[in-house]
């Protein structure tokens, strides 16, 4: 795709210009280009990353112990677990899916 074709920024106007000075185009491409490069973490990030998976562990223990077997626990495991992924997201990439809406 070429620049400004990619789905977010395909419904956008060139003609605005943001804050920043980029356009709405230029600044989901920027915003996109982001949040799929990779991140290493700083030693902050890893302990928040760190303090969410135990927190997640607790709850994810809670849910097993307490729920009956079946689909419905499973769900709810597998839902803690996309909380974790979408909330390292977040502190890896500070929010910058923010900037889409």
């Amino acid at each position: 795709m070429a620049t400004g074709d990619t789905p977010a920024a395909a419904n956008i106007t060139t003609t605005e210009v943001s804050p920043a000075g980029f356009s709405p185009a230029e600044q989901a491409e920027r915003v996109l280009d982001d949040l799929f490069t990779f991140h290493p973490p700083t030693p902050e990030q890893v302990e928040a990353y760190q303090g969410i998976r135990q927190m997640a562990r607790v709850l994810a223990g809670t849910i097993w112990s307490l729920c009956p077997p079946g689909p419905d626990r499973t769900a709810a495991i597998r839902k803690v677990r996309e909380a974790v992924m979408t909330a390292n997201a977040s502190i890896a990439t500070h929010n910058a899916a923010a900037a889409l809406r």
